[in-house]
């Protein structure tokens, strides 16, 4: 006898935000609706199918829950996280101390953190016309990480969770590998910026 297992047609499949190509999402919620009630103890079988799918991708599921027929992954997300890192070279005339890293993370820092916690029109952050009925953003935190071109932290952000030794967990030993393996060819990398920002929402095509 021979089983297969087959994934429900999927629709009204939302998400709680989205990625340009070869940006990473860690975390990211997506909510749809089946024809059919997929049964608790098939969760798993549903959950195998679908990542074999999307292997190929670099995409894995790694949970299902079944939730409220109103629950919408866009709008019922309470907070959204972004990590922008930026390399430092020693020949960017724009910045003429990129080589004290721990200096330009604190002075980026303390430059962020007026508008945190404060409503805010963030329209001028956006690309065009972001269609929504609101352009009032809040920042819950924001702040920026300092790393040098070992990998090793040069600014860490006061107050911090003291659990928190990096700006997301292996961040330094994945920037020390980007920089060893030449991603910035005939550059010279004295460091780089980490910022980390959470928001209650953004604009759509927000820059």
């Amino acid at each position: 006898t021979t089983t297969t297992t087959t994934t429900p047609p999927i629709r009204r499949m939302a998400t709680a935000g989205r990625t340009d190509a070869r940006v990473s999402a860690r975390g990211a919620l997506v909510s749809f609706v089946t024809p059919h009630p997929i049964p608790e103890d098939a969760n798993q079988a549903f959950l195998t199918c679908v990542n074999s799918l999307a292997e190929e991708r670099d995409v894995t599921v790694q949970h299902l829950q079944r939730v409220d027929s109103s629950f919408h992954a866009t709008f019922c997300t309470v907070a959204r996280e972004y990590l922008y890192v930026l390399p430092l070279l020693s020949s960017d005339s724009m910045l003429p101390f990129t080589s004290d890293v721990d200096r330009v993370a604190h002075v980026c820092t303390e430059l962020l953190r007026p508008v945190v916690g404060v409503e805010l029109d963030y329209f001028g952050m956006s690309a065009g016309n972001p269609r929504t009925k609101s352009n009032v953003c809040t920042l819950q935190t924001a702040a920026c990480w300092g790393y040098d071109r070992e990998g090793c932290v040069a600014f860490r952000p006061v107050p911090a969770d003291e659990t928190e030794t990096e700006v997301v967990p292996g961040f330094g030993a994945s920037w020390k590998q980007l920089v060893e393996n030449d991603a910035y060819t005939g550059v010279d990398v004295v460091g780089c910026l980490a910022f980390r920002i959470k928001g209650d929402r953004f604009l759509r095509r927000m820059v």
